[in-house]
């Protein structure tokens, strides 16, 4: 808890420095920028009822997005007085990051011991990706499901596991990559135990993304309104020679593009990290939902490894974590804070660095 108060702090400096050089910005104005002011709307205003066009294509909007969090946030801001859907996702996603990180510590523990967990606590509050903890995002709510997923999972208490993967799967697309991890860890504990309820599981798992897509249907009279919103309006799709030609683009130009150039660098670490946790040892749910994971972001035309992408493979921290001795982790740490902060202002105050 002390390493995710600790890195909120340095997010906090940095996008203070941010309300100083973006003339008539606020605090809130920051935080619910980028995706922020589209989960604003959604809690605000709900889904429309048909796809938006421009110029004869699906043009951008809230139907790119899973429900649990704009949902949540419409919940507190009502049942809180004196706070909006905004400050009210902002809150969320804040304690949601921190319940990750005790999950996230929680687990570790399990699996290896109580260095491993402190270290990986303290790498994954301080993760450059983890500046999205602040802002009105929906990763902290889907990473607390998807951290107490697994370590229910890892208990064997399965309908826990499946009922958290489920929600889970209503609040962000590639939370899915818990579906193939709860089925890999409900078939060994069949074949090894002959635990048939473990089933329950991955039956569970898969329902917020199949709840959604139905809800769409009956709202929008569509079963593509997300698919097609997200590829032809959001741009991002699914795509095998997305990496190839994200490396390609680089290659011809590198500095013409700083995002790039980040999702290169998130490349190379997404895979190096994957290295580290295989030697690790993990149980093989945690190994399949890091792969599903990478996999689904290394397919993803217009999203690639980012950040906060790469944040959500928490697992990959474990790999660092279990190989990082104790007298190097000052380093390390005083490493992501340096980026985290610098990664904080540019997100909020240029194009350089996009969430």
């Amino acid at each position: 808890m002390v390493a995710y108060f600790a890195s909120r702090v340095t997010v906090f400096i940095a996008m203070w420095l941010a309300t100083r050089s973006v003339p008539g910005s606020s605090f809130y104005g920051l935080a619910g920028a980028w995706d922020g002011s589209w989960y604003h709307r959604l809690a605000s205003e709900g889904y429309p009822h048909q796809i938006s066009f421009a110029t004869g294509d699906p043009a951008q909007s809230t139907l790119g997005f899973f429900p649990l969090f704009p949902m949540s946030a419409r919940l507190v801001a009502a049942a809180l007085p004196g706070i909006g859907p905004l400050e009210a996702a902002v809150l969320i996603n804040l304690l949601g990051g921190l319940v990750a990180t005790v999950l996230v510590w929680r687990l570790a523990d399990r699996i290896w011991d109580r260095s491993v967990a402190d270290r990986s606590a303290v790498l994954f509050a301080f993760f450059p990706g983890s500046f999205i903890f602040s802002l009105a995002y929906s990763e902290g709510l889907a990473l607390a499901l998807a951290a107490g997923c697994l370590l229910a999972v890892h208990r064997q208490r399965w309908l826990l596991g499946g009922a958290l993967a489920a929600l889970a799967t209503a609040a962000r697309p590639n939370m899915l990559a818990l579906v193939p991890a709860v089925a890999v860890a409900a078939l060994l504990a069949v074949r090894n135990h002959r635990r048939w309820f473990a089933l329950v599981a991955p039956a569970l798992a898969p329902l917020g993304f199949v709840a959604f897509q139905v809800f769409l249907r009956l709202h929008t009279g569509r079963w593509d309104a997300y698919v097609r919103t997200q590829a032809e309006g959001w741009g991002q799709h699914v795509s095998l020679l997305a990496t190839p030609d994200l490396f390609r683009k680089f290659l011809r130009n590198p500095f013409l593009n700083t995002n790039e150039g980040i999702y290169v660098a998130g490349v190379i670490l997404g895979l190096i990290g994957f290295g580290l946790l295989v030697r690790a040892r993990p149980p093989a749910h945690v190994l399949v939902f890091t792969a599903s994971i990478l996999i689904l972001s290394l397919s993803s035309e217009g999203l690639s490894l980012s950040p906060r992408v790469l944040l959500t493979a928490f697992p990959l921290v474990y790999g660092l974590a279990y190989r990082l001795r104790p007298a190097s982790l000052g380093i390390a740490v005083g490493s992501e804070a340096a980026i985290l902060g610098t990664l904080t202002f540019l997100t909020l105050t240029t194009l350089q660095a996009t969430p």
